[in-house]
């Protein structure tokens, strides 16, 4: 474990960045490049928040700013994913599963009535949703595993070695990529469930006396939520995926859906840090 608090060197440089009136933290982990470690200081306003960053090493002297601006991507990309793991992966984790395994026991309990229908399309629907929804139903141990690996890389970073290096944030993207890439596949097969949640509801009002009326019922509150839901929470979240920061439509490429993904945040995220964070970074040019 290497130091990560702050030297009397680093305070001093430090300290001779900082603005009238401002406070600073500097981050308690580094960035390694294979032979030197990296610091990232920030400071902060009452006004303005956040005001600004420094990168140093582990001397304290600041690097030039085209050097500084790399590692300062790579430890703000470290830090945004980390914290995109509490706010976006923990609730879905927290997400209520029983209207989907209701959906589920109940449509397979009474499978073999659709059979009775003249059309084969009420039983190849009722097919298609237990089939797509016991796949989601894996879910949250698929979520699981994701949060929890974070979660060990994250300590391994900040509690036993101090510092990450572009290995070990390569292995901490892919691993959040495999959340985007799981949330967008469920997103994909709700929106393709919504005829056939449609085609379930209307042939219930046929099968009156072989399907009591409080699982009839229950079936069809069931299915028109989940389709209100996914025409308003779902397409919501799911333009996080098909369009950009300005609404613009975005390309996702079914054929390399995981790399498709990645680059598409890459991009944004890029984007976002030469708008909105570089122009923060204080080492000078």
């Amino acid at each position: 474990m290497i130091n990560t608090k702050p030297t009397p060197k680093q305070i001093e440089t430090i300290k001779s960045y900082k603005k009238f009136f401002e406070k600073w933290d500097m981050w308690d982990y580094a960035y390694y490049d294979g032979s030197e470690y990296y610091f990232l200081n920030q400071y902060l306003s009452k006004m303005k928040g956040i005001s600004g960053y420094l990168i140093l090493n582990r001397d304290g002297k600041v690097i030039p700013y085209k050097q500084a601006k790399d590692i300062f991507r790579l430890m703000v990309n470290f830090n945004t994913l980390m914290s995109q793991a509490i706010s976006d992966i923990l609730p879905q984790l927290k997400k209520n599963m029983s209207p989907f395994q209701e959906r589920v026991k109940l449509l397979t309990k009474h499978r073999g009535v659709f059979n009775s229908l003249p059309s084969a399309d009420a039983a190849a629907s009722a097919d298609r949703i237990i089939k797509e929804t016991n796949i989601t139903l894996e879910n949250p141990k698929v979520l699981n595993d994701i949060y929890y690996t974070l979660a060990d890389y994250q300590k391994e970073t900040k509690k036993e070695k101090g510092y990450f290096d572009q290995k070990f944030l390569e292995k901490v993207r892919s691993t959040f990529n495999s959340y985007r890439e799981l949330m967008y596949n469920y997103g994909i097969r709700e929106r393709s469930l919504i005829k056939d949640y449609d085609i379930v509801v209307d042939s219930l009002d046929h099968l009156e006396g072989q399907i009591p009326a409080k699982d009839r019922k229950m079936i069809k509150t069931l299915l028109i939520a989940a389709k209100q839901s996914n025409q308003g929470a779902l397409e919501k979240s799911m333009r996080e995926f098909e369009q950009d920061d300005k609404g613009n439509k975005v390309l996702i490429d079914q054929t390399r859906l995981k790399e498709s993904l990645e680059e598409k945040f890459d991009r944004e995220g890029l984007i976002y840090f030469e708008e909105n964070m570089v122009v923060k970074l204080r080492n000078p040019k």
